[in-house]
């Protein structure tokens, strides 16, 4: 199997959902950080809605896709949502716990509802792990414009805030980054 394979299987499942949920859905988590300039692996597919939960399960059952509804422990810091599998791949879908803004982007050749930058930015710093602040400190060191949003946007925050700054100040972080924008380049014609 090629390497975008699995690619291709998690863009073809987020496609699915995002058709079976409606227009009050987009494109969260791993693939969304992807669409956004990012590209790294995930293993899972995640969507973020407006639509009550109950009502995304019913219509998921109607388009075929068995999922179930989780009520989440607030004390252990989870939250609602409705969970399944197509096929092999896990999905999660959750309630627009903060404001969503949403963007059509191109992803795999097709056009995508995901979640905006700012949105991606509040949900990462709400979240605060490590991965998350990680996909902040990338996406910011390989664009100019998304590390001004996320410096406005954590500057509140203070426990993500500054925890997102000195991952910005890392060198094994910008090392990273810059890696990233250099295979992003076409090669030099000698």
């Amino acid at each position: 199997m090629a390497a975008a394979d699995p690619v291709r299987k998690y863009l073809s499942v987020a496609r699915d959902l995002l058709d079976a949920i409606g227009g009050d859905a987009a494109l969260a988590g791993g693939l969304a950080v992807s669409a956004h300039g990012y590209a790294r692996a995930t293993n899972d597919v995640d969507i973020v809605t407006s639509v009550p939960l109950p009502e995304v399960a019913r219509r998921l059952e109607a388009r075929g896709i068995t999922a179930s509804l989780r009520k989440g422990d607030r004390l252990e810091g989870d939250i609602p949502c409705v969970s399944g599998f197509v096929g092999d791949i896990p999905f999660d879908v959750v309630p627009d716990l903060v404001t969503i803004g949403a963007e059509e982007i191109e992803v795999g050749g097709r056009r995508l509802n995901v979640i905006d930058a700012d949105t991606l930015i509040r949900m990462k710093l709400r979240a605060g792990s490590v991965r998350d602040l990680d996909d902040m400190a990338i996406l910011a060191l390989i664009d100019a414009r998304f590390r001004k949003r996320a410096e406005v946007l954590s500057a509140g925050n203070t426990d993500a805030g500054p925890r997102l700054a000195a991952m910005l100040t890392d060198p094994r972080t910008q090392a990273r980054a810059r890696a990233l924008v250099r295979q992003a380049r076409p090669p030099r014609k000698q």
